[in-house]
């Protein structure tokens, strides 16, 4: 049975590491050594990057740069193209074959796409600036339909991370249903909502909100850059 160490870096950003692989997603700081996201300590396993969209609070270029001097990483680049080796570009609605990993995309109601990463026994969903945003009027992307295509490309979801608040701290009704929305339709074992942009006690708000509403999925709300949670069995088939 495999197990997943989620690890909180902040915003949008989060590390995954499985049996097999690490998975790191939307981090947009450059790397340091001796930080949670040393590099030089990113050995023995495949490591792959995501980044959702170009914004500067999910990509930062100087790590996508450090990632092309590893043989062992590769990054993946939402909606755009990056110039560094060992970074590959994928488009809404594609899907990326990798040794022992399959990563399927959807639209963003923001920019670039969203993820949904599989291997043989874990599956992630990283929503990016996915979201149902109180300014959905001004894209033409519909958000359900891009929930609903991830939904049709995974039998089980293990972990998803869902923004559940604007960069500048607003929960509107339609961003919180919207994330509600997602839930349902994913059933994902383990959420973490995200986007917090610094007020990690949002999470805790979006969670009671949910319970209200009738969510009993597992709800894991990080309170701190660093925080990491053990999850046994996460995302087993």
């Amino acid at each position: 049975m495999n197990k997943a160490t989620v690890t909180y870096l902040g915003h949008s950003a989060w590390m995954v590491e499985s049996p097999g692989e690490i998975f790191v997603f939307d981090y947009d700081k450059p790397p340091s050594e001796g930080s949670l996201l040393d590099l030089n300590k990113l050995k023995g396993k495949p490591v792959y990057f995501f980044s959702s969209h170009r914004h500067g609070d999910h990509y930062n270029a100087h790590l996508n740069e450090a990632v092309s001097r590893y043989a062992n990483m590769k990054y993946i680049t939402g909606g755009f193209k990056s110039k560094y080796n060992n970074s590959m570009a994928i488009q809404p609605r594609q899907s990326l074959e990798l040794p022992g990993v399959s990563v399927t995309t959807a639209d963003s109601t923001d920019a670039g796409v969203c993820f949904l990463v599989q291997t043989s026994g874990l599956t992630v969903f990283h929503s990016g600036d996915l979201a149902n945003w109180p300014d959905n009027d001004d894209t033409p992307v519909n958000y359900f339909k891009e929930i609903d295509y991830i939904a049709s490309k995974a039998k089980y979801v293990g972990i998803a991370f869902i923004p559940v608040t604007t960069f500048d701290w607003y929960q509107d009704p339609c961003l919180l249903e919207g994330a509600v929305y997602a839930i349902r339709k994913l059933n994902p074992a383990f959420v973490f909502p995200m986007h917090a942009n610094g007020r990690e006690d949002l999470y805790q708000s979006f969670a009671k909100y949910a319970a209200e509403n009738g969510v009993t999925n597992t709800i894991i709300c990080m309170e701190k850059f660093g925080n990491t949670w053990e999850m046994p069995d996460a995302g087993v088939e």
